[in-house]
């Protein structure tokens, strides 16, 4: 099955990508196109501070529902996590489009309380690709901690509390070192799945926030220039493996594989 749909779609997208169009020119094309180096800064500048904050939300969002003593509260957040998975992507980006209009909700109150004159441009900017990618990374980059915080005995918590540190300085000294593996593991797979995204880009940053995804959507649909697509997709797909392959490097096989339970 891993063969027939992973492994097989894989080798024939480098093989179209070298046999059709014009060969390893196709590579030259898009190495070589302004708008392909722009999309391709873009999507990975975008996706590097999409893990940053993600992880770091994530982190503070684990650790609470595993620290909490509470079923009930533990049981909240982890249902507020979950939601956006409940939710279709288009959904998703739409509610931060309404969001995000000129008379959507951000602005009203900002005019409203005077802070603005006028409505601010939220819409197809870096900023809301940005903020709707957060939102739809978050769930994967907290469940990953969560399972690496797991295996964190909360005893050494109240352990160093003992020996004179202040809770804050117990928990980032404990948390901190035994977390690195999950810390890595969380933001290997946000990025992975980050350089890829489609939907969101075209959503919330129209023209002024291309992403790799949407170019390739654009040779394919627009341009039907598939040669060209394919080039670009194996590039793509190189960025992510590089990027999977270096998290499993420092993480380890098996550390990784509990993160992702």
């Amino acid at each position: 099955m891993v063969a027939v749909f992973v492994i097989y779609p894989m080798v024939k997208l480098v093989i179209d990508s070298l046999t059709q169009g014009d060969g390893i020119g196709n590579y030259a094309a898009v190495l070589g196109s302004g708008a392909s180096r722009k999309a391709f800064a873009t999507t990975l500048w975008s996706s590097a501070l999409v893990t940053v904050v993600s992880v770091l939300l994530g982190s503070m969002l684990a650790w609470c529902i595993r620290a909490t003593p509470s079923k009930l509260r533990r049981n909240i957040m982890l249902l507020a996590v979950l939601i956006p998975f409940c939710m279709g992507v288009v959904i998703k980006n739409y509610i931060f489009a309404v969001i995000f209009a000129r008379n959507g909700i951000i602005n009203t109150v900002l005019v409203g309380l005077g802070i603005v004159d006028e409505p601010l441009k939220i819409m197809y900017t870096p900023f809301a690709v940005i903020v709707g990618m957060i939102y739809a990374m978050l769930p994967y980059a907290t469940l990953s901690l969560l399972a690496s915080f797991a295996t964190i005995d909360l005893q050494l918590i109240s352990a160093a509390k003992s020996m004179g540190a202040s809770h804050p300085r117990a928990v980032l000294g404990v948390v901190a070192p035994l977390g690195v593996p999950g810390f890595l593991a969380s933001a290997t797979i946000v990025f992975a799945i980050s350089v890829g995204f489609y939907i969101t880009p075209i959503v919330l940053g129209g023209t002024q926030t291309p992403f790799v995804a949407s170019l390739i959507g654009e040779d394919l649909f627009e341009l039907f220039n598939y040669p060209r697509a394919a080039a670009t997709g194996v590039l793509l797909l190189v960025v992510a493996l590089v990027v999977l392959l270096g998290g499993l490097k420092l993480v380890g096989g098996r550390a990784l594989k509990a993160v992702l339970g």
